[in-house]
């Protein structure tokens, strides 16, 4: 099996988000998706408000995908939580796009 960038010890955290949604005219990420597993929400959570900031991303995403939780983030208060995948930028909800 051949696996692209993946991480060699999968109980730690990439340093790279795993889905970016960019606007395809400027090529700018405007939204940042973390997957993850309940024990991985608090580290997942951490790089993604980090990222958010230092990339000047207004959106962000962490989903718990053993619990089926969202937790939507937006750059402009990244200390308040929505439990939530409603995705401002696109107008939809990320949840419609699993299967």
């Amino acid at each position: 099996m051949a696996y692209p960038e993946a991480m060699i010890d999968q109980s730690r955290t990439s340093p790279v988000p795993d889905v970016l949604l960019t606007d395809p005219d400027t090529e700018l990420t405007e939204v940042l998706i973390e997957i993850t597993h309940t024990q991985g929400v608090k580290q997942d959570t951490k790089k993604l408000k980090e990222l958010m900031t230092a990339y000047d991303v207004s959106e962000g995403f962490v989903y718990d995908y053993k619990l089926d939780i969202w937790h939507r983030y937006e750059l402009h208060n990244l200390d308040e939580e929505q439990s939530s995948s409603f995705c401002r930028t696109i107008g939809e909800s990320l949840g419609n796009f699993l299967f």
